[in-house]
């Protein structure tokens, strides 16, 4: 579902945008919501991946898949509500800046980005 989580993907997509250095982490985090109804609110309403994929379903198959998404979460509720493990790309690469007058390269600058998977 997320194309960009594969292994070296994202490093040779900025390589291939001319960024210099580029060095990419995995890092974990916590989805936390009050609930898993509310997670489940949360997905209907977005966009993206999973409203792509529900609209392939007719209108009785996604009822059933909403319910089924509700229902794999709920051992993700505990007293401090929904929390869910994932894990976000953060990466960091170097831009190559250039002189306004000339256009001859100056130096190099960090930018750093987020990717969430």
């Amino acid at each position: 579902m997320y194309a960009l989580g594969e292994p070296g993907m994202l490093e040779d997509l900025y390589g291939r945008a001319d960024f210099l250095n580029v060095s990419v982490h995995a890092v974990s985090v916590w989805r936390r919501l009050p609930s898993a109804a509310d997670a489940v609110v949360n997905m209907r309403k977005g966009a993206g991946d999973n409203t792509e994929l529900m609209n392939r379903l007719s209108v009785a198959d996604r009822e059933v898949a909403w319910a089924e998404i509700e229902q794999r979460f709920k051992p993700f509720e505990g007293p401090n509500g929904l929390e869910i493990p994932g894990e976000v790309l953060v990466g960091v690469g170097n831009e190559m800046m250039s002189c306004s007058c000339t256009g001859d390269p100056l130096s190099t600058h960090s930018v750093k980005f987020t990717i969430l998977s």
